[in-house]
């Protein structure tokens, strides 16, 4: 399991930074980078609320998204990405991370410079969903005016796969040779045969339960542990009440995520999750007067002693901007808001089989460690 942290990414501060004394916005872009991983679900009834639900859901999929193509090389450094689908299923729990399509797509097009068709067939072979929503009313809508400031690029693509997605709907040949091809591929079939595919779980949410017990337990060293701990004088069901649950969700969505990925490594398939490093992903209800009150739940207080931080699998997720037009029609997407996605990776281990896949999970940090012209500024209140 991975998780990834945001940060800012430090620039080098002119000497006359020193010199000015209006500092109020000294750490806004800082809060406003690390507040992606910092709540679960943050109420969206306003724009404000919209907008960092939004910046959540991208930051997922850009990172997430990002890592799994640096992966593919690590294991294939001499293929390109035409077989991409050949080794790598990501499948998109519900409608959340559902820009990991025109992301993937924006890679394949600005980075890689492919072409339209080519980047939406391999778009087309390796993202599958699981919907948990039957009524449209219940999904979640996006302002395009939103979407056109924060990821004007993807606001590009979005409209371009409506516009050819109708065109196809409309042209019942079309659709027939796309319903053929999809079910006739012995070449894919075949090479399918002899090569491992990996499948990479998007989710906003892993309601995973407490880790020593369940570890124990598909490891197979339970009763060991056990027998170990009462020679020292201790009890094995006291200790296991001390570790807190993971906050990274609830159940419903949360605990589908979790038996997804535990259940791909008890059947010994090569799978990994991607979620947020949530630091207050659950809350605590408490009672005062009659009344309900929710409290943060400080999961991470004295650290997670399951995780790992990765850094050398960090990544770069790009807010806002504007997109340029280059020669030969290329685009290019500028001046963006840089957040920096750092990976925390937790260990899920299949039951008695030695398989042990991995939850990554993103933690969000400003790309800047500290904002000198800020802070001289004067607003550091926020």
């Amino acid at each position: 399991m991975v998780a990834w942290r945001p940060s800012l990414v430090v620039d080098q501060v002119a000497v006359e930074l020193f010199t000015n004394l209006d500092n109020r916005p000294a750490v806004l872009d800082r809060n406003q980078a690390e507040n992606i991983s910092r709540v679960l679900y943050p109420i969206d009834h306003n724009y404000e609320g919209k907008q960092l639900r939004l910046r959540q859901e991208y930051f997922l999929v850009s990172a997430s998204v990002r890592d799994i193509i640096q992966r593919f090389r690590e294991v294939t450094p001499h293929r390109d990405l035409f077989e991409l689908p050949y080794k790598v299923a990501i499948h998109i729990n519900d409608t959340h991370p559902a820009l990991a399509i025109p992301e993937l797509m924006r890679i394949l097009l600005d980075e890689e410079h492919l072409l339209w068709r080519d980047a939406w067939d391999i778009c087309y072979q390796t993202f599958t969903h699981t919907n948990h929503v039957a009524q449209t009313e219940a999904l979640k809508h996006w302002s395009v005016e939103m979407l056109k400031t924060m990821l004007p690029r993807h606001m590009q693509i979005i409209e371009k796969i409506n516009r050819d997605f109708s065109q196809d709907v409309m042209s019942i040949q079309t659709m027939s040779e796309r319903f053929l091809c999809s079910r006739n591929c012995p070449s894919f079939t075949l090479r399918m045969l002899w090569s491992v595919r990996r499948i990479y779980y998007l989710s906003m949410e892993f309601c995973m339960g407490r880790t020593l017990c369940n570890t124990m337990l598909n490891v197979g060293i339970a009763s060991a542990v056990d027998e170990a701990l009462y020679q020292l004088g201790l009890n094995i069901e006291e200790l296991v009440d001390i570790e807190q649950d993971a906050g990274l969700g609830n159940g419903g969505l949360g605990r589908l995520g979790a038996c997804f990925l535990e259940s791909m490594a008890t059947l010994g398939l090569a799978g990994m999750g991607y979620g947020i490093r949530y630091e207050h992903g659950a809350f605590h209800q408490v009672i005062e007067n009659g009344w309900q009150y929710e409290e943060p739940d400080e999961w991470l207080q004295y650290g997670n002693p399951w995780e790992k931080e990765r850094p050398e699998s960090t990544q770069f997720v790009h807010f806002g901007g504007h997109v340029i037009e280059k020669e030969k029609g290329q685009r290019k997407w500028v001046d963006t808001e840089v957040i920096t996605a750092v990976a925390y990776d937790t260990p899920i281990p299949g039951y008695r089989n030695n398989t042990c896949n991995t939850l990554r999970l993103w933690a969000a940090k400003a790309s800047r460690s500290f904002d000198l012209k800020t802070f001289f500024h004067g607003d550091y209140i926020n």
